[in-house]
Formats: structure tokens, C-alpha cells, sequence
């Protein structure tokens, strides 16, 4: 009867050790699985980042508003004419467009925040890219009197200015925030992100 016991036991104790094998090693083969799916994830989010940077900087100069006008310019000044009371006038034409956007060539790695479907981007602030007004765009309707090439080039300039302060007056920067931040949700979308949050730095 004693030895039958002995046997019973011995038996236990070999399925009670064989199942801790078992049991250690599936802990083994899952914390393994686990840490590699762990690396995976990571390895993804961060190839999804780098992707993200490489297509928004291939933007670059992000044009997202224009304003354009035609303005008549009107100067006189005094007589080159000698014993002339009058003034000699100048009459121009000038054909101009602003442009306003971002430049996402500043996009960093810092910028952008990727966690599996949603995208978070900090882009730098909006601002007029250029002012275009080209030698071809100015039209000389009257002119009366000698005006020298300098001072021309000198009313020219001043049209350029006049230009931009028209277009930040008529909101190009406010269009052109707004506009970006459409065109870069639908960017992003196109990339496979769902939840895409977009923040706009303020202009020092």
C-alpha cells in the first residue's frame, strides 16, 4: 500500500513540474513576443514621423493666399522749365500681386507629434512670401517733364510697398492661415492620418 502511494506521487510531482515548465516557458515565449511588438510599434511611429517631415518640406514656400490689384500712380513735382510756374506730372500704371504663406522648409522633428492615426503639427507662422511686381508691369499713361531714371526706380519701389500695405490691409494673412491649415489637414489626410491637430506659431 505504501509503495502504491510513493508511485501516486512521484507521479504528481513530475506533471506538477512538467506543467511550471510549461507555465515559464509560455511567460518566456509572450514577455519576448511582447518587448519585439513594443520595438515594432516604436520603429513605425517613428519611420511615420520622419515620412511626414520629408513630404511637408517638400512644400517649401507654402503659398496659401494672393492679392492682387492694378493701381493708378499719380505724381508731380515742380518745373524743370525756367520761369515755368507748372508742374511736370507722372501718370502710371502698376500690375502687382502679394503673395502670403508659410515656410515649411523650418518644419523640425520637434514640430510634429505622431501617435498611430493622429498627426499633432506645430508650423511656423504665416507671412507675406513676396511682393511681384515686375519692370513689364509698370505702364506710363502721361508724363510731362524730365523724370529722371532713379527717381522712376524710386516710384516703383514705393508701388511696392503701397502694394503690400493694400494687401495686409484687405486680411491676406488671416486668408492665408486659414486656407494653410484647410490645405494641410487635407495634405495630411492623403497620408492616412484621421485625427490630424494643426497649430500655428504667432509671429514675433
Amino acid at each position: 500500500m505504501k509503495k502504491i502511494n510513493y508511485n501516486i506521487l512521484s507521479l504528481t510531482c513530475r506533471i506538477v513540474l512538467i506543467i511550471c515548465i510549461i507555465a515559464i516557458m509560455i511567460f518566456i515565449i509572450v514577455k519576448c513576443t511582447g518587448k519585439k511588438k513594443i520595438k515594432d510599434n516604436i520603429g513605425l511611429k517613428i519611420d511615420k514621423t520622419e515620412n511626414v517631415i520629408v513630404e511637408i518640406k517638400k512644400l517649401g514656400e507654402f503659398v496659401t493666399a494672393s492679392y492682387y490689384e492694378e493701381m493708378v500712380l499719380h505724381y508731380a513735382k515742380k518745373s524743370t522749365k525756367v520761369l515755368d510756374k507748372s508742374k511736370d506730372e507722372l501718370v502710371m500704371l502698376a500690375k502687382g500681386k502679394v503673395r502670403a504663406g508659410f515656410d515649411l522648409k523650418e518644419v523640425s522633428e520637434e514640430d510634429i507629434i505622431v501617435r498611430n492615426d493622429t498627426v499633432e503639427m506645430n508650423v511656423p507662422p504665416v507671412k507675406i512670401i513676396d511682393v511681384i511686381i515686375n519692370p513689364s508691369d509698370f505702364e506710363i499713361y502721361e508724363e510731362d517733364g524730365k523724370w529722371s531714371q532713379s527717381l522712376i526706380t524710386s516710384i516703383q519701389s514705393e508701388a511696392r510697398k503701397k502694394l503690400k500695405t493694400h494687401a495686409l490691409t484687405n486680411n491676406i494673412l488671416d486668408k492665408a492661415k486659414q486656407m494653410g491649415r484647410n490645405r494641410l489637414e487635407e495634405i495630411l489626410k492623403g497620408l492616412g492620418f484621421e485625427e490630424i491637430i494643426i497649430s500655428i506659431k504667432e509671429s514675433n
